[in-house]
């Protein structure tokens, strides 16, 4: 029986995937490095630890300043904007008052996803918040979402993880759970066979879910 529902971050509930390509490019930019969204298509629902060494490799940077500039160029995209899915959180909040668990796991930071969530009066809504200071082993390591189970008291079989990443997808399924894949004009040609289910975003609804949450 499903007993919660972990929601991923970026490209879920809020929409970043093109603000964390403009920040990081603008990065580079400060770094004498121009590129496009092609060149950093390899960090999607990545955080930047678990690309740093595959980023270093490619780019020639001096990682401490340009995480300066990069964060920097970041917050003032998402300030500005405030981009958030509200299918999606709409979805997150119609299955809570349904007396579902919601969690969100994140390869962000605690300090970077509190403050988001601040922004977009999310901050005291889910059960539980998994950020990258509470796991080893970022995704598609299994670790952040058997994190997340494990704060939710609660067996992976029971939680159903909605991601929109490939990383992502494979870290909920070696967790034991079942994933839905959600796509949006963000999401990439990626190989999501492993998904349970794949949903364009204008489908996202409760009664598209049901036989999941059966």
């Amino acid at each position: 029986m499903i007993k919660a529902i972990l929601f991923d971050r970026d490209g879920v509930l809020i929409d970043t995937e093109n603000i964390h390509y403009k920040s990081v490019i603008a990065g580079l930019k400060s770094q004498g490095i121009d590129c496009n969204d092609n060149d950093v298509a390899f960090i999607t629902g990545r955080g930047p630890d678990n690309y740093k060494k595959e980023f270093l490799g490619k780019f020639q940077v001096d990682w401490e300043e340009y995480r300066k500039e990069q964060r920097k160029s970041f917050y003032k995209i998402f300030e500005k904007d405030l981009p958030i899915i509200k299918e999606n959180i709409n979805l997150a909040k119609k299955l809570k008052e349904k007396g579902y668990k919601i969690a969100l796991v994140t390869a962000s930071s605690r300090k970077s996803t509190e403050y988001i969530m601040g922004l977009i009066k999310l901050d005291n809504f889910f059960d539980v918040m998994v950020t990258n200071e509470d796991y080893a082993n970022g995704k598609p390591s299994p670790d952040p979402y058997l994190t997340a189970a494990k704060k939710l008291s609660l067996k992976p079989t029971e939680c159903i993880a909605v991601e929109d990443s490939k990383v992502g997808l494979l870290s909920a399924k070696s967790a034991g759970m079942k994933c839905i894949i959600v796509r949006t004009n963000n999401t990439i040609n990626e190989d999501y066979s492993k998904a349970d289910l794949i949903l364009e975003l204008e489908n996202i609804k409760i009664e598209n879910i049901k036989e999941l949450l059966a």
